[in-house]
């Protein structure tokens, strides 16, 4: 029985968190390669994103989060006041990400009248 990615990726989370950073790639790669979730697929790649960032893999980090947003998960406010990802906080790259999503964001607040 595989393991559930989901699961996986929280353990890489906690993992960098302990500062095993070895351990959090090894969990965070298998996360991210897998195809068994008991929750949506966006939730485990941010929980991948968070542990790389964490130990310092700001391109897996980054790649993983534009997967979330590219498949259900698309929230700059979310990645943005993520306390895990603020090491890439000035990486040109996640700066072009959050503007993009708060390009779509407004839009579609504006298309459909949300004041929020």
């Amino acid at each position: 029985c595989p393991a559930e990615s989901f699961g996986l990726g929280l353990e890489s989370a906690f993992a960098a968190l302990e500062g095993d950073s070895r351990r959090s790639e090894v969990l965070a790669d298998e996360a991210a390669r897998s195809t068994h979730s008991m929750t949506h697929t966006h939730h485990t790649w941010h929980s991948c994103a968070a542990a790389y960032a964490l130990i310092g893999k700001p391109d897996k980090a980054i790649h993983e989060l534009e997967r979330c947003a590219d498949m259900g998960l698309p929230s700059y406010r979310l990645f943005e006041s993520d306390p895990y990802l603020r090491s890439l906080h000035t990486d040109p790259r996640f700066i072009e990400l959050m503007t993009r999503l708060r390009r779509e964001h407004d839009s579609i607040r504006n298309e459909f009248g949300i004041d929020a």
